[in-house]
């Protein structure tokens, strides 16, 4: 499986290459996005870690504790060796979802009838960081995917 910090590192990578913002909130709900969207087209976990519950939505904390050095080795996507698949998805998260800043993708991860807000409202005693789970973001997802809208 691949390491999410090297899914982080091509988003981070990719989004200076477009001239798109990122910050650490912004590569949080766009790792969440794509993390998502491979649960939904491939059925599988994209990367190795799985989201938690945080109050400002979920966060995948290898990544969150690394995003200093990741934004330090800012390598260009092609030294970033990933699967095609994973790629494609990152791409593709890239193209529909880059161009919202993070406030707007905070917002939209925790709407209602996320995963984010089903975790807080449906688990009894839920404490941060306890993992999101996998299929309230399958639902979520398909969900999403099924409307002809997808928009925020």
């Amino acid at each position: 499986m691949v390491p999410s910090l090297d899914i982080a590192q091509y988003l981070y990578s990719a989004c200076r290459a477009r001239n798109l913002s990122i910050n650490n909130t912004k590569m949080q709900k766009l790792l969440y996005i794509a993390y998502g969207f491979g649960l939904y087209s491939n059925g599988s976990e994209l990367f190795d870690e799985e989201p938690k519950y945080f109050p400002h939505g979920p966060v995948f904390t290898d990544v969150l504790d690394a995003y200093e050095s990741i934004k330090l080795r800012h390598e260009p996507t092609d030294n970033v060796d990933l699967p095609k698949e994973a790629k494609k998805i990152l791409d593709y998260t890239l193209e529909h979802f880059g161009k919202f800043n993070a406030k707007s993708l905070s917002d939209w991860s925790h709407r209602e009838g996320s995963a984010w807000y089903n975790t807080k409202t449906f688990i009894p005693n839920v404490k941060y960081a306890d993992k999101i789970p996998i299929p309230f973001i399958k639902e979520e997802f398909l969900t999403f995917f099924s409307k002809s809208t997808n928009s925020f």
